[in-house]
């Protein structure tokens, strides 16, 4: 099982984390290419305009295959927690959020995309 662990927020709120070390060593890694992020820095210098989107709760947003979410899965003293979204610690996320915004982002011109961070930049 893994470690539970809470963590206070502003207005006195608690959030739920999941240390997910135990579920990472078991997991296949996923190997599709992140970009550098100073690529985008030399992309950035060399344009006039530039606009830094982030995208809010992307891992978060990202639903989870139903025979994938049991692995998810958190015992806590109110019962089992099993998630529909994929959670943030867990090591294929990043290539899946990079493959998923490749997948949206990645024909149009002038857009760069790292992970979550969209760049969008030109010389007009």
């Amino acid at each position: 099982m893994d470690n539970i662990i809470q963590e206070l927020e502003d207005h006195f709120t608690f959030r739920l984390l999941v240390d997910f070390r135990n579920l990472n060593k078991r997991v296949i890694p996923d190997p599709y290419p992140i970009p550098r992020a100073q690529k985008l820095s030399r992309i950035a210098k060399k344009k006039v305009h530039k606009t830094w989107l982030d995208i809010k709760y992307g891992f978060g947003a990202m639903g989870l295959y139903r025979d994938h979410s049991k692995f998810m899965a958190v015992i806590t003293a109110f019962g089992i927690f099993i998630r529909t979204r994929l959670a943030f610690g867990a090591s294929t996320g990043p290539a899946y959020m990079q493959r998923l915004s490749d997948y949206v982002y990645g024909d149009l011109e002038d857009v760069c995309v790292y992970i979550d961070d969209i760049l969008i930049a030109s010389l007009e």
